[in-house]
């Protein structure tokens, strides 16, 4: 499969119209040194960039310039999301705009962030308190064709059966992303293969 070839499309900084432009792969443009300002990697692994206007230096993060320049925000979510979980990646077709909670369930679902025990504890007894069945969901293996290759249980009985990432496993059940491990997944209750 060839590489897709992405186009760099360059606009104003809102905010900083006149002095930084930004690019859809997230390389900043300062239009008063010519030049494209380094991006540096914070402590909390993000990337960010100065930028300065009459003397007042601001710190910006990289991927929240990158969605608010080129992802239109029409519910006025509050965070970006790196969809490939790689904060490191401020490509506009890595960002989109989330909740809070979706941007932590979304940590859990591809590896980023780990319930303690505690919280498993406490989620087990609250289950059975309230009779709840497993919020496990069945997922089918398909070829890319559209060939159904197995069924399984969850998408966690699937990672340890093929070896595949359950992170991108689920990205591509939510149609986030084409496939995992080589195969399409899906829900079991997802009505359509495409």
């Amino acid at each position: 499969m060839g590489a897709i070839r992405q186009f760099i499309k360059w606009r104003d900084v809102s905010g900083y119209e006149g002095f930084y432009q930004i690019n859809n792969i997230g390389q900043i443009y300062s239009c008063h040194s010519n030049k494209i300002l380094t991006n540096y990697v914070s402590s909390d692994g993000y990337l960010r960039v100065n930028l300065s206007v009459r003397g007042k230096v601001k710190i910006k993060m990289v991927h929240v310039l990158v969605a608010q320049t080129f992802i239109p925000n029409e519910k006025e979510l509050p965070v970006v999301n790196h969809i490939d979980g790689n904060k490191l990646n401020p490509n506009v077709n890595n960002l989109e705009w989330v909740t809070h909670s979706e941007n932590t369930r979304h940590a859990f679902e591809i590896g980023l962030a780990k319930p303690s025990e505690k919280s498993r504890e406490h989620a087990r007894k609250v289950a059975a308190k309230n009779g709840a069945k497993t919020t496990s969901k069945p997922v089918i293996q398909y070829t890319v064709d559209g060939d159904k290759v197995a069924e399984f249980p969850s998408i966690k009985a699937a990672c340890r059966a093929t070896g595949a990432n359950d992170g991108y496993m689920s990205m591509v059940c939510r149609r986030k992303k084409q496939t995992a491990g080589g195969f399409v997944w899906r829900y079991k209750d997802d009505p359509e293969f495409y």
